[in-house]
């Protein structure tokens, strides 16, 4: 058999998900080239031999593959292979925790598959572009990587990556909480997967469909998939994913209170994550074993597996599942009636929160959930400053009932603080029923400090006039606080590096970045983007008259209804004082001036701000297009494109402001 062959062959059983079988091809091939002077066909060899790798989760022999194959780069002449070197060394660069740097050789890999025009290959580069915007929680970027792979897989008919395209959509929206879109991509998943007979796909999506339904608390629904993965994942010895369809079918137990079942099903999968020496498996089927336990009312056993579940992942160096584990405990003693022992646990977890998630919201989350369980009040919020306004973050269920982040800013930092600082308990009462909307009967309002400055508030409120919250919840709360303060502030700092502290609108250090990537994108795909810059008319008339304070809830107003006349993909940024810019993607000026003047009408329709009615809000926009006609460098691109939007605001301000008007290259 020739190594040209070997190729093919090797390449039949990846598609097939005989990962295993196709790596004994490639090695085979390997062995037969050692004496071979064809350098490029040895470096599709290797390049082959590190897909699977990644496939099989074999991170031992990775990095010598990569090194083989970074050190014969000089020797590619032939550019399709050379593309397909830089996307494999960039992939073993994004899953060996060398992220930052794989974006470098994902952009040499697409311009070099641009060249010859090779639309298969530039879609897998363009897709696990996508994850690498994913991975940094760049949600616009990710999502326009993925469109476009998927573009390219519709147009070239790969329905099996296609497949993979829309898992991984599914993934990053499952991920933000957009649980409605996760699920119609990943039915897209599974519907192409059957079509194309792919098993290992099919048992994989019944899995993620499955942990949809169960957060959405459609438990028959999600216990239906999680079967259908276990039978495809047996009749195709896929024993991993048994495992956690396992552990899908032992949460509906636990659900439904049939912990027998449970335990039964958990100790299956235990037995298959400590054959394949799958760790997080093992994690989460020992936390699963102490909320059984918990329910049984056998906290003795209970804690033992909590503890294990902790001492595993911390053993082994897992962030995530170490976060989790101790994350667990603290509820668990909160439960027991132990909290002075679960704060350390909580400390212990606030040490590490920070690299648990990307996501911000994801922490708020968790904060807001520990100290509910130890108030055990009606609500919890917790109120940060930004600049002088306070922004309220609290938990809300959506239609299905899913939990989420709620964040608005809605009130004066200096009114709160002062009356906090007078003891004036009934004014902050009056003022956090008007804010909220809502009756309350009982509440505590704790300080967080960082270093001797108050940072932020936690709100504990009952709004049932039965319920009272006794000194020593008091007393635990102002602990906790203590306990909380270091990763509020971190995660504050984290937000300023991203967006604007009053308004949450992205920063100029993020917006030159993302012309830059708007660039890079254009420049590939001669698909023009465009360009708005938004300035709010009369904005010192407004400061001058009604105080700065107005003036800031104000801009908080206007970027509120910015943000509901644009889709997710576009983006809004604070330029300037009251200066904003929107990002269009794949916008171009005739488009552009449409959603600028949806904008222009939702501004005008802004009547009443705070608690002050009658006010009159209006702003000049400016458009420009960006379509790569005209570039030279770069920098001087985004120093020109910023140069002609502000042309164009400063155009309808001169001809009578509450108006759009367009500035492009030719002008």
């Amino acid at each position: 058999m020739g190594l040209v062959d070997i190729l093919d062959l090797s390449d039949t059983y990846f598609k097939s998900g005989d990962y295993s079988t196709a790596l004994k091809v490639i090695e085979s091939g390997i062995e037969k080239a050692a004496n071979s002077k064809d350098i490029t066909l040895q470096m599709q060899l290797y390049i082959e031999k590190l897909f699977i790798l990644l496939r099989l989760h074999n991170m031992s022999e990775l990095e010598s593959v990569a090194k083989i194959l970074i050190s014969n780069v000089k020797y590619i002449k032939d550019n399709k292979i050379l593309a397909k070197l830089y996307h494999a060394y960039a992939l073993y660069l994004f899953y060996t925790n060398k992220t930052a740097i794989s974006i470098k050789f994902l952009r040499k890999a697409l311009k070099t598959v641009k060249e010859i025009n090779d639309s298969q290959l530039e879609s897998e580069i363009l897709n696990s572009i996508g994850k690498y915007f994913e991975h940094f929680n760049d949600f616009q970027n990710a999502i326009y990587y993925y469109k476009k792979s998927e573009k390219s897989k519709i147009f070239l008919d790969d329905e099996s990556g296609l497949a993979i395209v829309y898992g991984n959509l599914g993934r990053l929206f499952y991920e933000n909480g957009n649980l409605e879109e996760a699920l119609n991509y990943y039915n897209l998943d599974l519907k192409i997967s059957k079509h194309v007979h792919d098993k290992f796909g099919q048992a994989i999506m019944h899995n993620h469909i499955g942990e949809i339904y169960l957060e959405s608390h459609h438990y028959a629904k999600a216990l239906a998939h999680f079967k259908k993965s276990f039978a495809i994942g047996t009749e195709m010895n896929y024993e991993l994913n048994n495992g956690f369809s396992l552990l899908g079918i032992a949460k509906i137990n636990i659900r439904n209170k049939e912990y027998k079942e449970a335990k039964e099903n958990i100790k299956e999968a235990v037995k298959i994550f400590n054959e394949k020496t799958k760790y997080d498996g093992m994690i989460n089927s020992l936390i699963l074993m102490g909320k059984i336990l918990l329910y049984e009312n056998d906290t003795t056993k209970a804690e033992e597996y909590f503890v294990k579940a902790y001492a595993l992942a911390s053993s082994k160096n897992m962030i995530y599942e170490t976060g989790i584990s101790l994350y667990e405990l603290a509820k668990f003693y909160i439960k027991t009636n132990q909290i002075e022992k679960s704060l350390d646990y909580i400390n212990k977890y606030f040490q590490i929160n920070f690299n648990v998630s990307n996501f911000e919201n994801t922490m708020f989350k968790h904060v807001i959930t520990i100290a509910s369980l130890i108030t055990k009040a009606d609500h919890v919020t917790v109120l940060i400053k930004r600049e002088n306004t306070v922004e309220f973050i609290s938990i809300e269920n959506d239609r299905e009932g899913n939990e989420r982040i709620k964040r608005q800013v809605i009130s004066s930092w200096d009114e709160l603080l002062n009356n906090y600082m007078d003891e004036n308990t009934e004014k902050i009462k009056t003022i956090l029923e008007i804010k909220l909307n809502t009756n309350i009967r009982d509440f505590i309002l704790e300080p967080i400090y960082f270093t001797s400055n108050i940072i932020a508030f936690m709100l504990a409120y009952n709004t049932s006039s039965d319920k009272k919250f006794d000194d020593p919840t008091k007393d635990f709360i102002g602990i906790y606080n203590i306990k909380l303060a270091n990763l509020v502030q971190s995660v504050v700092s984290f937000e300023l590096s991203k967006y604007d502290p009053l308004t949450r609108a992205s920063n100029r250090n993020t917006l030159f970045s993302d012309i830059q990537e708007e660039i890079f994108k254009t420049l590939l795909y001669q698909e023009p983007f465009s360009i708005l810059m938004v300035d709010i008319d009369n904005f010192k008339d407004i400061n001058d008259t009604f105080g700065h304070q107005l003036g800031d809830l104000t801009l908080i107003k206007v970027v509120e209804s910015i943000k509901n006349s644009i889709r997710d993909k576009n983006k809004i940024y604070r330029f300037g004082g009251d200066e904003f810019i929107v990002m269009l993607p794949s916008v171009n000026v005739e488009t552009a001036q449409s959603i600028a003047n949806r904008i222009i009408q939702n501004i005008r329709s802004i009547k009443s701000v705070y608690q002050l009615q009658g006010i009159n809000v209006t702003a000049s926009i400016g458009i420009t297009e960006y379509n790569g006609k005209d570039s030279s460098k770069i920098k001087n691109d985004v120093e020109a494109i910023l140069r002609r939007a502000d042309q164009a605001m400063y155009q309808a301000k001169i001809n009578g402001k509450n108006r759009v008007e367009v500035v492009t290259i030719s002008d």
